[in-house]
């Protein structure tokens, strides 16, 4: 009896525990959460992933439906493309490396077999001119082109090789602008006339909007070298120029006519300035119209008419089979457990 009420004494004064001392509850939030995840049984099943789930099994008919619906996108993708793509006209691409020798200047006669409605645009071709080469696509300074540090020979390291005059740490000997890019920029010059003379008047409105602002020239007083080719950093030939290309055969916009050309004779003057001859390059020039979709490219649309047509075989043959060897779905008696 009296270890009864011993124990019964040691309960009470445990009872009787100041609050002080009682061991810390479990953090407000961390409960408040977890009583919520407790009061919400859905949440249990997100995280053991027991929600109700559907799982579709994929019968011949349905996916004969869906191949032969994406076959008949395909189709009409397609075709818009390909009818778009028939609308633009072009001229021959013409090469005329071969015929004009450098530093001179010759006259291309060429045909425009039908109208052309403006605007009309005129492109150059260049071919195994590798613009991809990484020490020549990284050979430029952005901060000089958009007339930040002009000369400062220690903050153009990124132009090497092509910095400064023999490389001299003088801002008068500072190539404007610097860089392999630069410095090979294309001088050819191009002039549009008509089998009678007459010139056709070119637009050099050629670069893309959103480069206006990488571009600001420092001004004819500014200490430096000036790049011939380049008349100034805002020129936009020579911002064509600066975006280079991915493959060794590319086409650059040169300039914009503004006019209607009949099919007809015409003349192309070309003064040939650019050296290609050292690296067994060509070169070419073009005339274009565009249409919403952009040049002539009918790649895409030949290949949207291909996968349709990949499309409707694989469609064809399910119903072939399902038609001539039929198979009940779910059936057993195909297993084999042997």
């Amino acid at each position: 009896a009296s270890r009864t009420e011993d124990v019964v004494s040691v309960s009470a004064h445990e009872d009787e525990v100041d609050e002080d001392e009682k061991p810390p509850s479990e953090p407000g939030c961390v409960g408040r959460g977890v009583a919520w995840v407790n009061n919400h049984p859905w949440v249990q099943r997100v995280k053991q992933q027991k929600l109700h789930s559907c799982r579709p099994i994929l019968t011949p008919w349905p996916m004969m439906c869906c191949f032969t619906l994406l076959a008949i996108v395909f189709f009409i993708l397609g075709s818009i493309i390909l009818i778009f793509s028939y609308q633009v006209v072009e001229t021959k691409t013409y090469r005329y490396d071969n015929l004009c020798p450098i530093n001179s200047k010759c006259t291309v006669r060429f045909e425009i077999e039908d109208d052309m409605d403006k605007p009309v645009y005129l492109y150059y071709r260049l071919e195994n001119y590798y613009q991809n080469h990484r020490r020549y696509v990284n050979s430029r300074s952005y901060s000089q082109l958009n007339n930040e540090d002009v000369n400062d020979y220690d903050s153009l390291e990124s132009c090497l090789p092509k910095i400064s005059v023999d490389d001299e740490d003088n801002e008068n000997a500072v190539f404007l602008p610097c860089g392999l890019v630069a410095w090979s920029t294309f001088n050819d010059t191009f002039t549009l006339r008509r089998d009678n003379l007459q010139k056709v008047d070119m637009d050099d409105d050629v670069a893309w909007s959103s480069e206006e602002d990488l571009y600001e020239d420092p001004g004819a007083g500014t200490n430096g070298v000036r790049i011939p080719a380049v008349p100034s950093f805002e020129d936009e030939r020579f911002q064509v120029w600066m975006r280079t290309a991915a493959l060794p055969n590319f086409v650059k916009l040169y300039g914009v006519l503004d006019e209607d050309l009949k099919d007809g004779t015409y003349r192309m003057e070309i003064e040939n300035r650019y050296p290609v001859h050292d690296f067994d390059g060509k070169k070419f020039f073009k005339l274009t119209t565009t249409t919403w979709l952009g040049g002539r490219n009918p790649f895409l649309g030949w290949g949207f008419i291909i996968i349709g047509g990949l499309l409707l075989i694989v469609a064809i043959l399910t119903l072939i089979k399902v038609l001539v060897y039929p198979r009940k779905l779910g059936d057993p008696s195909y297993l084999n457990w042997r």
